[in-house]
């Protein structure tokens, strides 16, 4: 007996060297080593490293089963040992190449559920999570402030670097009031020109201590620093943060002297208005007055008036000598020109109730 294995051992070792070698089929000619069929009712082919964390094949949807294998035609099958598990398949039906997440669970235990983590489609988009890719690169249609996170410094919603989604917002964010959101165009192999910065403290800068930056309103170019064109007869607007005062400055056409004119309004009230020869003009209409009363011969009270020479302290390197009045002295007289502000926030450095 030993004789004759010794002679047919070599024999068999030769033939299955050469030739295709088919289990469950008895032509196989489509590679050297063919598995046809499985165990059971399920779609499970072949089962690698059983005894602890193995890889399942299995036909029909092509699929690979990462610690889970299938033994049954329904249901999502079990797990090979314990631990977490995955499955990588392939849709023929669809083209959707899909890797889904399985929970953690028990040897030969049923998978309750598979989480979809990424999806690629025929055409090579990628969607993540349950997300359908119609495009390269496409999340699912959830509201989170972090969807996309290149930086975190923290594990919150809000130190990271990146993007979210909220309610009709795009979130772009950065960790921390210190840091800045710039925007950049490439000069060279090795520079590039700050366009924008965006600061964590709410100040928005356009270029740097460079230069050159200028800023558009409904314009496609912009030929001075900060040009606008106005929309709906709206420009420049300013308020005031404790009451709400407002100013509003805009240009506007007049049909009867065919330009237009700076206008200045007032808590939505036009004031005056600057001509393109460099005059000031204020609404002096009766309809715009009320309590209108004549007053006595002011002849005696101007001549009372006395003009000064005199230089104004701030910014004035060169001394230069300026004709006018005092207000104070103006204010005895006709106490209705002068202007006291009570407004400390608005006084000269050191002195109250400046006099205008």
């Amino acid at each position: 007996m030993k004789k004759i294995i010794a002679i047919i051992l070599p024999l068999i070792m030769i033939k299955a060297t050469a030739q295709n070698v088919g289990i469950g089929l008895t032509t196989p000619n489509r590679a050297k080593f063919e598995i046809n069929g499985v165990a059971g009712a399920g779609n499970t082919v072949a089962l690698f490293g059983g005894e602890g964390h193995g890889i399942s094949l299995q036909r029909n949807w092509a699929t690979i089963g990462f610690n889970q294998y299938r033994d049954a035609a329904t249901g999502l099958g079990k797990y090979i040992y314990n631990g977490y598990a995955a499955t990588q398949s392939l849709d023929p039906n669809t083209g959707t190449w899909a890797f889904d997440i399985i929970p953690y669970g028990n040897p030969d235990g049923t998978v309750p559920y598979l989480t979809r983590a990424l999806a690629i489609n025929y055409l090579g988009n990628i969607g993540i999570g349950n997300a359908v890719a119609n495009a390269p690169l496409q999340f699912t249609n959830t509201l989170a402030s972090r969807k996309m996170v290149m930086w975190e410094t923290a594990n919150n919603e809000h130190q990271y670097y990146g993007f979210g989604i909220n309610g009709g917002t795009l979130r772009y964010q950065v960790d921390a009031p210190g840091a800045a959101h710039r925007f950049y165009a490439g000069t060279g192999t090795s520079s590039s020109n700050l366009l924008m910065t965006i600061q964590g403290d709410k100040k928005v800068l356009i270029s740097n201590s460079g230069g050159g930056g200028f800023l558009g309103v409904n314009l496609d170019a912009a030929p001075y620093t900060i040009s606008i064109k106005q929309a709906a007869g709206t420009g420049l607007y300013i308020q005031e943060a404790a009451s709400g005062t407002n100013w509003h400055l805009r240009a506007q056409y007049t049909s009867q002297t065919s330009y237009a004119v700076l206008a200045l309004d007032h808590n939505g009230s036009l004031v005056g208005f600057f001509r393109p020869s460099g005059e000031y003009a204020w609404g002096s209409d009766s309809r715009l007055k009320t309590n209108i009363q004549d007053i006595k011969p002011m002849l005696e009270k101007v001549m009372k008036l006395r003009p000064k020479i005199y230089e104004v302290k701030a910014n004035n390197p060169n001394h230069e000598k300026t004709i006018g009045f005092i207000a104070q002295e103006v204010k005895t007289v006709f106490p209705e020109l002068v202007f006291s502000n009570e407004n400390s926030k608005l006084d000269k450095k050191g002195i109250e109730n400046v006099h205008a």
